[in-house]
């Protein structure tokens, strides 16, 4: 489906992609958690994809930035993870 229309200024997040210096994704293992990613490096990636989910389903997104334990901002991160297109995206 096509993007037409969709303007980053008017449809994209009201907050900045400013986030805390702390892991974006933590996988929990029989050996203790592993962090991946820094989210103080910014989420851009998963911003850009989920204000287009919400952009296609009509609908606008959040107006404040959720904190790390919020779904808004776990959806953001698991839209940043599509973003890396694994395994494809991290080898080219």
């Amino acid at each position: 489906m096509a993007a037409d229309g969709f303007l980053p200024s008017r449809h994209g997040f009201a907050f900045d992609n400013a986030w805390p210096q702390q892991p974006a994704v933590v996988l929990p293992t029989p050996f203790g958690d592993i962090g991946l990613g820094n989210a103080g490096g910014g989420l851009c990636g998963g911003m850009a994809f989920a204000a287009l989910d919400y952009w296609l389903a009509g609908q606008a997104p959040g107006l404040e930035r959720p904190s790390a334990g919020d779904s808004s901002y776990r959806y953001i991160v698991n839209r940043l993870i599509d973003s890396w297109h694994v395994p494809a995206g991290v080898a080219q």
